[in-house]
């Protein structure tokens, strides 16, 4: 489109132009769109993640993933940590749990003072039954913030889930 011409090194206008495109119907317009995108203004994680989600909206899960795991670390670790994070996210609706917590072990590696990540790693482990890990997850959220509140809570989700007999610790 004509914006795109007078703009190629605009990532903003090329999100929209592909957001557009998918609106239309158009999904291998709007990821040659993006793939050109990433040429003209480099590997961007905006880029990534809208093309990750136009193959979701397609129904191609294999390029969603793909789109954001490939080569995370040539990323800059501002774009590394947005790209693990929703690489974490899609996972767990593919219900890959493992992979899924290998993405926000890097992402928390990034990302070291940031509650977040391991927020999103207690979440994975609250899903299983290995309380040992439960209880490692919850314990890496304190000192995470100025007052422990995440920890707090974080425990509070633990002992919910424990029976009364086993609450002692």
């Amino acid at each position: 489109t004509a914006s795109v011409k007078k703009q190629p090194d605009n990532m903003t206008v090329w999100i929209s132009l592909a957001n557009g495109l998918v609106r239309a119907g158009k999904f291998k317009e709007a990821r040659d769109a993006i793939n050109q995108a990433i040429k003209n203004v480099g590997d961007k994680a905006d880029l990534r993640l809208t093309l990750s989600k136009i193959a979701s909206a397609q129904g191609d899960e294999t390029l969603a993933r793909s789109a954001l795991s490939d080569q995370i670390g040539k990323m800059p670790s501002g774009d590394q940590a947005l790209v693990y994070k929703a690489l974490g996210d899609l996972l767990i609706r593919q219900k890959d749990t493992a992979g899924a917590t290998q993405a926000y072990e890097s992402w928390a590696k990034i990302q070291i003072k940031d509650p977040a990540p391991a927020l999103a790693l207690l979440q994975v482990a609250l899903s299983g039954t290995d309380e040992a890990l439960i209880r490692r997850r919850v314990d890496a959220l304190k000192g995470l913030d100025a007052k422990d509140v995440n920890w707090r809570l974080a425990r509070i989700q633990e002992l919910l889930r424990m029976p009364l007999e086993d609450q002692q610790n």
